[in-house]
């Protein structure tokens, strides 16, 4: 208990556990009108192909602003649709000019939505119980849903796993070990933050070159991957139009 506090001093509490409900850098944004997680880049492609603005799953038109986009999602929490109940979790958890903030209602919308299967859902309930807000503080619980996000592939969740190691006082090798590990295995599946992390690490003499160079080899490689203009010309609309992104 006595790590979990001095974690939440040195790193969860100077809001080192951001919570990403509006990610801009997401690759993938939830369609309330199908519940699919559909590739940015794909809608972008297909609604130059198509000429029409369109679901390229189910071709259900899309919303266009957020309050659309809210009515639609509500509709798929009857259909029990996990992804549904963690949308609707952040929209109430950030606050937007058609929604008001309720911290307390979108624990309980992550809370069914963990009951349902998600795993985006442990890795919130993890921020959530890391900074207190709409629960009390409970570093235990934090790491709890933050190891189950992180074991599910969260890179996010394995990134926060990381610091509340390497923060924690005094610095122990066995934490920092554990730390470069999660950092790794974040910096593998292509998360910056993680790899960002890593360099840090090497900066500081806490791994070799050769544990930083394959770190770099495995983000880029997984960068080079999942790249491509219509995702890049996606990005930049959705930031100039300011759509709320999916998960």
């Amino acid at each position: 208990m006595n790590q979990l506090r001095q974690v939440r001093r040195a790193y969860l509490g100077q809001g080192g556990a951001n919570l990403l409900l509006v990610n801009e850098s997401s690759l993938y944004i939830y369609q309330p009108c199908c519940g699919k997680n559909i590739c940015d880049g794909c809608i972008y492609a297909h609604k130059k192909k198509a000429n029409e603005y369109n679901c390229p799953f189910c071709r259900h038109p899309m919303a266009s602003t957020n309050d659309e986009r809210f009515k639609l999602t509500k509709k798929r929490l009857a259909c029990h649709d996990s992804d549904a109940f963690v949308m609707m979790g952040g929209v109430y958890y950030s606050r937007t000019e058609e929604i008001k903030q309720d911290a307390r209602k979108a624990v309980a919308l992550w809370e069914k939505a963990v009951e349902l299967g998600s795993e985006l859902a442990h890795y919130y309930l993890g921020v959530v119980y890391a900074n207190g807000k709409g629960v009390q503080w409970d570093g235990e619980k934090a790491m709890y849903h933050w190891r189950l996000a992180a074991i599910s592939g969260i890179p996010m969740a394995r990134y926060n796993l990381g610091q509340a190691s390497i923060q924690s006082k005094p610095r122990h090798p066995r934490q920092v070990r554990l730390a470069v590990k999660h950092f790794l295995i974040g910096a593998e599946a292509g998360h910056d933050e993680s790899l960002a992390a890593i360099r840090k690490c090497y900066e500081e003499c806490l791994v070799d070159k050769e544990v930083f160079e394959k770190a770099l080899r495995a983000h880029k490689s997984v960068s080079d991957e999942i790249s491509s203009k219509d995702r890049v010309a996606a990005l930049k609309e959705r930031a100039e139009l300011r759509i709320l992104g999916g998960l």
